[in-house]
């Protein structure tokens, strides 16, 4: 299962305005919109995927769209492409971390 986060800011991290979290299932059609927040609320999902290490993408554009939907709805067909793409290089990304993280287990060269 996959994460990310999408969210849009005014001028610094500070004034956020958006965010939407996303939740792919492979077995899914579509990923599906899992948090929508504004101001304090969106703020706040983008600390708690900091805290659980969810990738997190500035996109001003597509959070625009991700913000009309609805909880647990499957993102539209416009997006999809563009949103598989991000998926594609998190889920990449995720791969090499992991096997960087496993070599450093073999290797013993774990803190």
């Amino acid at each position: 299962m996959l994460y990310a986060l999408f969210f849009d800011i005014f001028m610094n991290y500070e004034s956020i305005k958006k965010a939407v979290a996303l939740r792919y299932d492979m077995q899914g059609v579509a990923p599906k919109v899992v948090a929508i927040g504004a101001g304090d609320l969106a703020r706040r999902i983008l600390e708690l995927a900091a805290e659980n290490n969810i990738p997190v993408q500035r996109n001003n554009s597509l959070i625009d769209v991700l913000c009309k939907l609805k909880i647990n709805q499957n993102i539209p067909h416009e997006t999809f492409k563009v949103v598989a793409e991000i998926f594609a290089f998190l889920f990449k990304t995720d791969l090499l971390w992991k096997e960087k993280q496993l070599k450093k287990v073999e290797n013993n060269d774990i803190l």
